[in-house]
């Protein structure tokens, strides 16, 4: 699915009633999203959004007012112009003087389109001056649905979503709420919210069964940085999905929205995706190539639910002191838990000259392998004993199994070679529930049963 996201740069000449200077520069940010109307037709919403600042003001009756023309021209298949359509925008002002940079103001427009329209163009201008204008083309996204007629809209971006009120401004209005449209997609800065809304059609064929909805935030590599999951009840008709990621600590740079649809067995249905950015003051400043490498884990680990905070200690108490289990035990707060888990990685971080905390890292990727590798029935892989070996000293430099004769359950010995001058770890599944459990070590912190052979046996 692709979507546009457009910086419009220009130059307008502007006569001598005009305010400020010979001539102004003007930054237009676009956006759209496609929603179903019915079977044969859907809306088209095109979002602009214009710094005031940036505008070119004539006065008028003591007042300043600056106004961009929008033309926008509808193309089917053949690239045949099927809708040709002008909107203004008059933006007013008491004082040019007291314009600030950066405050910006949305305007969108709503276009009924079939579905044999397939791009638009719109040319925006200033009224002034017809010559200085800026052409954007673009794909208009396609709405999938399937067999069964059930479809997902585009994902729209916003400031803000609230409840609808008297000064909501229509265009914004969907039904009870207004949603403001981010057309730009950056967040950061003052933007440390990002809201989204779409809307679904006939998923649920039975209107006792559970839709699992889930929604992801990846990076540029395509890593899951953020994850949300729940369930949720949907109607036969259209329905309405928004809500609120927090994205104050995520590093600047471009991100994905996903959501992403599951019956109620888990079988993927439909899903979207939305590119946005993060060009915020905590990196606008200093680029992550720049920051600390404590401000960089920091920034990492905060992103993080309290949830998944309260998991990664679980993964590491095995190397927590008692004291560090205990402080850790009375924390509340998320951001308590962040300061927590920043300062322990940082004191064993392997390499502190670099940007990245090595140590998490390795870490990390060992936890992601003894999930996949020794997780049984709801125990995951880090809670055995195994993994918990695994996290904290690697790969094993040679793996025995079933090394003894007779009535034995399944057995497995681990050597590793460069530890205390060479140690075992003995695991063996002594209940038949093919959780290998530690009998016995050689290593100074573990524990020591000589006689665990009896402890294999059936």
């Amino acid at each position: 699915m692709q979507y546009f996201f457009l910086k419009l740069l220009f130059f307008l000449i502007i006569n001598q009633n005009l305010y400020g200077f010979e001539k102004k520069q003007i930054i237009i940010d676009a956006d759209h999203a496609v929603f179903k109307k019915n079977n044969k037709e859907n809306i088209l919403e095109i979002y602009i959004s214009f710094d005031e600042s940036t505008l070119n003001y004539n006065e008028h009756n003591n007042k300043w007012i600056a106004n961009l023309l929008v033309n926008i021209e509808i193309l089917n298949k053949r690239n045949k112009k099927i809708k040709d359509l002008n909107f203004s925008i008059s933006h007013t002002v008491e004082d040019v003087n007291s314009l600030k940079n950066n405050k910006f103001y949305q305007n969108a427009f709503q276009i009924l389109i079939n579905n044999d329209a397939v791009n638009f163009n719109a040319n925006i201008f200033d009224k002034d001056n017809s010559e200085n204008k800026i052409n954007i083309k673009s794909q208009i996204n396609e709405i999938a649905i399937t067999r069964e007629n059930n479809y997902v809209s585009d994902i729209e971006v916003a400031y803000l979503i609230k409840n609808k009120s008297k000064e909501s401004f229509e265009s914004f209005v969907k039904d009870s709420i207004e949603v403001i449209p981010n057309p730009s997609r950056n967040y950061g800065k003052e933007n440390k919210n990002l809201y989204y809304y779409l809307e679904v059609f006939n998923l649920n064929k039975k209107a006792s069964s559970n839709i699992g909805i889930k929604i992801f935030v990846k990076d540029f590599s395509g890593k899951k940085i953020i994850s949300e999951n729940y369930n949720k009840i949907l109607n036969k008709n259209i329905n309405q999905l928004f809500g609120m990621i927090s994205v104050n600590n995520l590093i600047n740079g471009e991100y994905l929205l996903e959501v992403i649809f599951e019956d109620s067995m888990g079988v993927y249905m439909l899903g979207k995706q939305k590119k946005f950015n993060i060009v915020s003051d905590f990196v606008a400043t200093t680029n992550s190539a720049k920051l600390s490498n404590v401000e960089f884990l920091k920034a990492k680990i905060g992103i993080k639910s309290i949830e998944s905070l309260d998991e990664e200690f679980k993964i590491i108490k095995h190397f927590a002191t008692g004291r560090e289990k205990r402080n850790y035990k009375k924390l509340i707060s998320h951001e308590e838990k962040v300061d927590f888990l920043t300062q322990f990685w940082s004191l064993i971080d392997s390499d502190p000259s670099t940007i990245e905390n090595e140590t998490r890292v390795e870490t990390m990727k060992r936890v992601g392998f003894v999930n996949k590798k020794y997780s049984v029935g709801l125990k995951k892989g880090y809670e055995t004993d195994r993994g918990r070996v695994y996290i904290a000293h690697g790969k094993p430099d040679e793996i025995m199994q079933d090394q003894y004769d007779g009535d034995i359950r399944p057995n497995e010995i681990w050597r590793y070679h460069s530890i205390e001058g060479g140690v075992i770890f003995v695991f063996c599944d002594v209940n038949g529930s093919s959780n290998f459990r530690l009998i016995h070590s050689t290593h100074s912190n573990e524990l020591q049963n000589y006689r665990f052979i009896e402890r294999m046996r059936r």
